[in-house]
């Protein structure tokens, strides 16, 4: 762009003594207009008369120039205390342009986002000595054109690729310049003359978070002469792609940009394609790009969209040029073609019901046809034949083909189509198709103009018609499709935390702003353990807490927050959160107490309600009907919400709750419904940038005067920024909704992308040293229910568990309601030891791993699974398990008979099932008016446990057995919950054999003559004769009560099939209840001394690390003999050879195998036609006899028939077994 400098003759005389001051005269929102005489003291515009001196001053100056203003004579500006002027226009003939004062006047603010300002002297902020930041923000086509330009104590931004500054005599830096980069690099500023730059204070920001032009050098600044340079410590760069790099450069006229990408960085591509007949003009948004950064329509340089015909199909070529994989500054082409395919005759059957629909055969070839959707209509559809719509048994198929990307060494893949966009042909309604091929499909109603549906990333798009209301007339068509691309190197590696604050791997990377800084204070945060799951809760009752209650809560979590309506007996919130604070803190003074109050909503019954209360009017906000009679908003017509706009209501809100938390009992708050989404929390200037963050900003400085908590309900993958900005005020965050997608993606992003996406906010917040507490929330419809929901929830915790994190689950937030609903302690994941991460998580997709000293996480976002191994020590894994509720693990389960009668059980019961009176009773059996004694039935004293158990009486000679593999796995052992109750006089035994060898009595149950008292829920007590000895491998242990409590018995030796029989033997009387049955072994492989002989531990020792950085895992070491710590060693050499036999063309390959007893390994030969495809076969090799290489491995050598194949690869994978 051409550079021009408008050079102002005049002779200024700056603050002259005949100096005529001219003031803005105008606090009215409605006209603001600098052009407006009216607006200015005196009626006269600036530079009317010589020797104007123009002054705005304080934040309700806000004037804009919106027309050209280019008067006859010279004026000075100076914008001080707030004031903010914003240019639109031409603004010339400005002499001495002043932003803030030395001593007594606070920042100015510019915002010039198009026409020219010309300038003598422009000064932002004044001079160092200036007493706070002021700002001067170009953007879009705006030009500024000074003689000198002077950034002291402020910010001069430059902000997109178009806007220019041209400068004189000199640039002088001793504050900070920042430069915003457009989507393609930036305009350079242009000195004529010097560069002065105070290597003392000049600082440069770079922003690169809309760039997109791959790697170059950019020219930031061009100078005639430069004296100093910015010290590197003040230089800093944001919006880096996940491993690009960034650096500045001198030349003898010039400061550069250096962007370099690393190598093998991937990179993800999301695009919606609209249709086009190839004909049309179009539009730029018939096809949009999401690089993950930037949202790119066709009017960007680099994307471009053409359409041919190809017999009866359209074929649209794709190509983008805005990347460079490879990082060699240049950038490379990605292209591609989508085929469009139409059919007629389909064959297929409808049904509304999900999953009971089918398509088996598409028919024959037809014309893709391309019309506007209605008349008058801009959007073009995809259709089938003549009538160019979607006839039932007509389909549309989309497929990708001739991928390519020019980076040597990179490969395209394609991720799949992921959105079908349907739209109305000619109106109608009830129109009806069928998504996929096969059987087993979903259908689709829809009356809309448009809808979107969902097609899981399936590398065809198949949609078929079945019919609309009114056939042949007013159908349905295709409007748009969505799909995923990756361009990526076969080195790199998608680990989780690469760098968690670029979010260009997630299809909402575009609208998730700025980085925040790190936490810098944490000296007030609660202790951290790893010891068991580190949890907090969130709970309100109007009623009083019971002591039990409380002493729960003290004992079992690190944080509470008292959520709204928390009265707890009292008045008011205030008073009954102190309350029960004070009688948490006197149990467990390391609990923080939180108190809440909502940012927007106004709940009422606090202490400070009278102030509100008598400004209902001024600080609600306020709705006008049509009608135009105003009124106070009220939120689900019940209460008022906050208006930002009033100082006095900030002021108010702010105090509410300082004095709050300047109880000693609180320590600190939760601030719910935080409602703006703001790209940072500060404007340019330090400033916060809006009423809202203004009165949050007021909040977190008193706050961290106190030493207390700030906490928001914030960061949510739902809302465009995701909360972030708000994160740089705050402590922490509470997250809920975190499984809910963004509405304003683009493409739609799916359930499974928002839990992806909730996972690195959360661990992104952890990284800096923020406090994340993420809540999940079950059925609080039974027990059972509510902990068969936990482990997909703890699982997705774990993934993103770092220090400072905590969990909560629950069923509801309502303690009125039974205790296991909100205060779920009673599950037995949360006394399960739990130790430190091994390491971070790794990632594969949708699918995450991680292990932690005492349990290996499993979980798929996706499919919403997981699993949990727990283990009593880090080396241990669970081989077996039943809960009869579902999460079951054996080979075999098998009942001799089973039997729930009223007299006798042995069967799967639950409280609702059993047949048995006396079981799960619990009150005392009166018989003829006794009060009760030693015979009395009273049953198991547990009137919350609802899930099923194994229920057992009076049911002698029957038995239960599983059976479990343990091949490789020794130092075993179980753990049982039992309970008892009665007059106990049966005799019950747990026997295990190993491949059939002699039983081992492990457990068993048998009368003990003492007399053991139990109470009653009604407070009651019962004293019985004989009680329940529980023997641990035949060691009297604990006696069985009547709540469940776990024993643990020992199984000794190692084999591969494990028995276990459990067996009543004696028919009397006498309750028994089992549950929660676990299998623990350890791997008995000869990895794990030959790992320890390396002097590996913890997170490098385990098979999956490579603590040699080579190509290998540890695994892989070990299996063919490499040394896990010297990249130079692999193990023994592979080798291969061709040969002829019998007329047939053999390939031979020889790979090492290990020997070494106990090693455990499959070794597994795998060949493919295509690498870029993960489509890896059995080779169906011969193997021939091994030869011994030494006393740990042998050569094998196999042999496969090649006739016929003009390529193919091989390779050698192994698993442990």
């Amino acid at each position: 762009m051409k550079h021009t400098l408008i050079r102002i003759s005049a002779i200024l005389t700056l603050q002259s003594l005949y100096a005529v001051n001219l003031d803005w005269d105008n606090e009215a929102v409605m006209n603001v207009g600098w052009h407006t005489a009216s607006n200015w003291s005196g009626d006269r515009l600036p530079g009317s008369i010589a020797s104007h001196h123009v002054f705005l001053d304080g934040a309700v100056d806000t004037p804009y120039v919106v027309q050209d203003h280019d008067p006859v004579n010279v004026f000075n500006l100076s914008i001080i205390n707030d004031a903010t002027l914003t240019i639109q226009a031409d603004l010339l003939n400005v002499g001495s342009f002043d932003l803030g004062a030395d001593a007594n006047g606070n920042r100015g603010i510019v915002d010039h986002s198009a026409g020219v300002v010309s300038s003598v002297l422009l000064s932002v902020g004044s001079s160092a000595a200036a007493t706070s930041n002021s700002s001067y923000t170009l953007s879009d086509d705006a030009q500024l054109s000074a003689t000198d330009l002077s950034v002291n104590r402020g910010i001069f931004s430059v902000s997109g690729d178009e806007a220019t500054v041209t400068i004189g005599d000199s640039l002088t830096v001793s504050g900070m310049l920042s430069m915003e980069l457009g989507q393609l690099g930036m305009n350079s500023i242009h000195v004529d003359g010097a560069l002065i730059i105070d290597p003392s204070t000049a600082m440069l920001r770079v922003d690169l978070s809309s760039y997109i032009g791959g790697s170059r050098t950019i020219e930031l600044i061009r100078f005639g002469s430069m004296s100093g340079s910015f010290d590197p410590d003040n230089v800093s760069f944001e919006g880096l792609r996940r491993g690009e790099s960034a650096s500045i450069s001198y030349d003898a006229d010039s400061i550069n940009l250096i962007l370099t990408a690393a190598p093998h960085s991937a990179s993800n591509f999301w695009f919606v394609q609209k249709s086009w007949d190839g004909v049309s003009a179009g539009t730029a948004n018939d096809l949009f790009l999401n690089n993950g950064r930037s949202l790119l329509d066709l009017d960007v340089q680099g994307l471009s969209y053409t359409q041919s015909s190809d017999g009866d199909d359209l074929l649209y070529t794709i190509t983008w040029t805005g990347n460079d994989y490879d990082g060699d500054l240049i950038n490379d082409v990605l292209s591609f073609d989508i085929r469009v395919e139409g059919f007629t005759g389909s064959t297929y059957t409808y049904s509304s019901t999900a999953g009971a629909s089918s398509m088996s055969q598409l028919g024959s070839s037809a014309g893709v046809t391309t019309l506007q959707a209605e008349e008058g209509d801009l959007e073009i559809i995809w259709g089938v034949g003549g009538d160019n719509d979607a006839d039932a048994g007509e389909s549309l198929r989309f497929s990708v083909e001739n991928l390519s990307v020019s980076s040597a060494g990179y490969l395209v893949e394609f991720d799949g189509f992921s959105e079908i966009t349907l739209a109305e042909s000619n109106g109608g309604n009830t129109h009806r198709l069928i998504i996929g091929e096969g059987t087993g499909l979903d259908s689709v109603d829809f009356d809309a103009d448009s809808q979107g549906v969902a097609l899981d990333y399936t590398d065809t798009a198949v949609v078929t018609g079945a019919g609309s209301f009114y056939s042949d007339e007013r159908e349905w068509a295709v409007s748009a499709i969505s799909y995923k691309l990756r361009v990526y190197h076969p080195d790199d590696v998608d680990a989780v935390g690469a760098d968690l604050t670029d979010y260009s791997s997630v299809v909402t990377g575009p609208i998730f702003g700025d980085p925040y800084p790190e936490q810098a204070d944490s000296t007030h945060f609660p202790a951290f353990s790893w010891d068991t799951v580190p949890r907090w809760l969130i709970v309100r009752k109007n009623t009083a807490y019971t002591d039990a209650e409380v002493l729960s809560m003290a004992t079992n979590y690190d944080l509470i927050v008292w959520e709204k309506a928390n009265s707890a007996g009292f008045s008011n919130t205030n008073e009954g959160t102190r309350d029960v604070a004070a009688r948490i803190r006197a149990i467990n003074p390391g609990v923080k107490n939180i108190y809440y109050f909502n940012s927007y909503i106004h709940y009422g019954a606090g202490e400070s309600d009278a102030e509100y209360d008598e400004n209902i009017w001024e600080w609600s906000n306020r709705i006008v009907d049509g009608d135009g009679a105003e009124s106070v908003f009220l939120f689900k017509d019940l209460y008022y919400t906050h208006n930002y706009a009033i100082p006095e209501l900030r002021d108010w809100w702010v105090n509410s709750v300082l004095n709050m938390t300047a109880n000693t009992m609180i320590d600190g708050v939760l601030v719910d419904k935080v409602t703006e989404k703001n790209r940072s929390a500060y404007d340019a200037g330090g400033q916060p940038v809006s009423d809202y963050m203004t009165m949050l900003d007021a909040l977190s400085q008193g706050l961290q005067a106190q030493g207390k908590l700030f906490i928001g309900n914030t960061l949510r993958n739902e809302r465009n920024y995701a909360g972030r900005a708000h994160m740089e005020l705050q402590d922490g965050s509470y997250l809920e909704r975190w499984e809910l997608a963004n509405r304003d993606s683009v493409p739609t992003q799916t359930e499974a992308e928002a839990r992806v996406t909730s996972i690195q906010l959360m661990r992104e917040a952890l990284s800096k040293g923020k406090m994340v507490f993420m809540i999940s929330e079950g059925p609080d419809t039974s027990e059972a229910e509510l902990a068969a929901a936990l482990d997909y929830r703890l699982a997705i915790f774990l993934i993103i568990a770092e220090t400072n994190a905590y969990f909560n689950f629950r069923g509801s937030v309502d303690a009125t309601k039974d205790d296991w609903v909100w205060d779920t302690s009673w599950l037995p994941e949360f006394s399960h030891p739990l130790g430190p991460p091994l390491g971070p998580p790794v990632k594969d997709g949708t699918i995450y791993t991680r292990s932690f000293e005492h349990v290996d996480v499993w979980v798929n976002v996706e499919t919403e699974q997981a699993q949990l191994i727990w283990k009593y020590s880090a080396d241990e894994e669970i081989l077996g398990q039943d809960n009869f509720d579902g999460s079951e693990r054996y080979l075999s389960r098998t009942f001799s008979s089973t039997e729930n009668s009223a007299t006798a059980t042995w069967d799967i019961v639950n409280r609702a099932t059993v047949a048995n009176p006396d079981i799960l009773d619990t009150s005392l059996y009166l018989q003829n008016g006794d009060a009760g004694d030693f015979i009395d039935e009273i049953g198991y004293l547990e009137s919350s446990k609802t899930d099923n158990f194994l229920g057992i009486e009076r049911s002698a000679g029957k038995t239960l057995t599983y059976t479990f593999d343990i091949s490789g796995y020794g130092d075993l052992h179980m753990t049982m919950d039992w309970v008892a109750s009665d007059n106990y006089l049966s005799t019950l035994l747990v026997t295990a054999s190993i491949d059939g060898s002699a039983a081992q009595d492990i457990f068993s149950v048998a009368k003990n003559t003492t007399n053991p008292s139990y109470t009653m829920e009604d407070g009651r007590t019962v004293s019985k004769n004989n009680g329940a000895q529980g023997y641990v491998n035949g060691v009297a242990d604990a006696l069985i009560l009547d709540g469940f409590s776990t024993f643990n018995s020992t199984i000794e030796g190692t084999g591969s099939l494990l028995t276990i029989v459990i067996q009543q033997t004696g028919s009397y009387s006498g309750e028994l209840g089992m549950d929660d049955l676990v299998l623990y072994g350890t791997s008995q492989t000869a990895y794990a001394p030959w790992i320890a002989g390396y002097g590996l531990s913890e997170s490098d020792a385990l098979e999956t690390a490579n603590p040699d950085g080579d190509a290998h895992s540890n695994l892989e070491e070990y299996a063919f003999g490499g040394d896990p710590l010297s990249a130079a060693d692999g193990g023994h050499p592979m080798s291969h050879s061709m040969l002829i036999e019998g007329g047939i063309s053999y390939f031979e390959f020889v790979y090492p195998r290990r020997t070494t007893p106990g090693s455990n390994l499959l070794y597994l030969l795998e060949i493919t036609t295509d690498l870029t495809a993960d489509d890896w076969q059995d080779a169906g090799a011969v193997e021939l006899s091994p030869q011994s290489l030494d006393g740990d491995f042998e050569a094998i050598t196999n042999r496969i028939d090649i006739s016929g194949e003009s390529a193919q690869f091989i390779r050698v994978r192994v698993e442990t077994k």
